[in-house]
């Protein structure tokens, strides 16, 4: 009896610490962060377009800090305030052509 107590908890922790594991966080693998709609940040492998210059406190692309991509939870989009975080953070650079206004992919 006690065996069949010991093992049931076995495969229970097991389950529950690969449940954990499947539910861990995604990290993005783009390089940046670019602003086409008005305080909405998508993931993006390159930053080839331009900045259309609008009325934008944001910039309109941001490089990730490659070593900070582990930190930067894989999301379909980012708010201004995700990005300000991720800025508070360390996480992005403003990109030095970059400017306050939306990202227009060339």
């Amino acid at each position: 009896m006690m065996k069949k107590v010991v093992l049931g908890l076995m495969l229970t922790a097991i389950a529950v610490g690969g449940s954990a594991f499947t539910n861990a966080k995604k990290a993005i693998n783009e390089g940046y962060l670019i602003q086409p709609l008005s305080g909405i940040f998508f993931r993006s492998a390159n930053a080839t377009g331009v900045c259309f210059n609008l009325l934008s406190i944001q910039s309109c692309v941001y490089a990730v800090n490659p070593t900070s991509k582990i930190n930067i939870p894989s999301q379909t989009y980012y708010s201004d305030n995700d990005v300000n975080n991720f800025i508070a953070q360390g996480w992005l650079d403003e990109v030095p052509t970059s400017n306050n206004g939306l990202y227009i992919i060339e």
